[in-house]
């Protein structure tokens, strides 16, 4: 047993009619107003949907533009680790380490651990290695 839907064209313009309504009214005086004048019902939270879907548009306030932020406890970067000369397990791996993998794939995994080029995780030779350029 469906219901026609209470929102004629006419129930709408009248719904807009309340929401410009000085002073302003709440959605449970709408609702009764609504069901006063149109014999239907008409509910507090189907008024704020509608109203809300096809309402007026208010104007927003432009957002001012965002003023960049500023970060009062810069994060300390680690202090570099002595060059380490030897192999070195995942554990042992930092953003300060070669990342080269130095065993063949078998346990205990072991790295390079040579410092590494700034920004890169490889040192040196594993760059030139790893970074190629052009054919084969």
């Amino acid at each position: 047993m469906s219901e026609t839907s209470p929102w004629t064209d006419e129930a709408k313009a009248y719904l807009d009619e309340l929401l410009q309504h000085q002073p302003p009214l709440n959605y449970d005086a709408i609702a009764d107003r609504m069901v006063s004048k149109f014999h239907r019902v008409f509910t507090k939270n189907s008024c704020i949907s509608r109203a809300r879907r096809n309402g007026p548009k208010k104007e927003r306030a432009k957002n001012k533009p965002r003023e960049p932020k500023i970060y009062r406890h810069p994060v300390a970067e680690k202090p570099r680790p002595k060059v380490v000369t030897g192999k070195v397990t995942i554990d042992q791996l930092d953003n300060h380490t070669c990342r080269w993998p130095v065993t063949d794939g078998l346990p205990p995994y072991l790295y390079c651990g040579l410092v590494p080029l700034d920004g890169l995780p490889y040192c040196a030779e594993h760059c030139r290695k790893g970074y190629t350029s052009g054919g084969r």
